[in-house]
């Protein structure tokens, strides 16, 4: 994933790790906790391309939400799941990879 994409997509003020680590235990795709001005995201280590793409946009979303002081669960991952949607489609369409539902190269 290209970091520039990601750069422009977000005003993001904390410093961000991004791990990648078997979360299968867990039963979720990722996470992301915050220690002071630091936030660290975990990623699940087996996710396709599609699935890692979205799982990051998803926790950087809630990156940017803990930086507002956003503390709604419900309201956090409604706007989550909605904003990975939007932001997949863009990351898409800046690598000229836009995809259908299904997955298949639009024609």
């Amino acid at each position: 994933m290209s970091t520039s994409f990601l750069l422009a997509s977000y005003e993001i003020r904390s410093d961000v790790e991004i791990c990648h680590c078997n979360l299968r235990d867990e039963n979720a795709l990722g996470f992301t906790e915050v220690n002071g001005d630091e936030q660290f995201v975990q990623v699940h280590n087996d996710l396709t391309k599609e699935e890692h793409v979205k799982t990051i946009l998803h926790e950087l979303v809630h990156v940017v939400q803990n930086e507002q002081g956003l503390i709604d669960d419900d309201e956090r991952e409604s706007q989550a799941y909605m904003l990975e949607g939007v932001l997949y489609n863009n990351y898409c369409a800046s690598e000229q990879t836009v995809t259908t539902p299904l997955d298949s190269p639009l024609v």
